[in-house]
């Protein structure tokens, strides 16, 4: 059976631990086990981060956006407001 990848976002944020200085050894061991599960090295999981074209400021992005989406547009983009075409007067 054929294993599906973790997505870019995911494989970045792996490698961001393990290469943070304030994050636990158990932790940082996890995160490379998984990733020398999926990719066979860490080095290998830069370059699929890499060619996957995943961008961490792209991704931000579309988090903030969704975000004040929630907080802002919530409210008036669920309102459902009666039909001017359906007028049964």
């Amino acid at each position: 059976m054929d294993q599906q990848l973790p997505p870019p976002a995911l494989v970045t944020t792996w490698l961001n631990v393990i290469h943070s200085k304030n994050i636990p050894n158990d932790i940082i061991i996890e995160d490379s086990r998984i990733l020398c599960y999926y990719y066979g090295s860490i080095e290998l999981a830069n370059v699929y981060v890499e060619q996957n074209g995943f961008n961490q400021n792209k991704a931000s992005i579309v988090v903030i956006g969704f975000l004040l989406f929630l907080v802002i547009g919530y409210e008036g983009y669920f309102t459902f407001k009666p039909s001017p075409y359906n007028n049964q007067s």
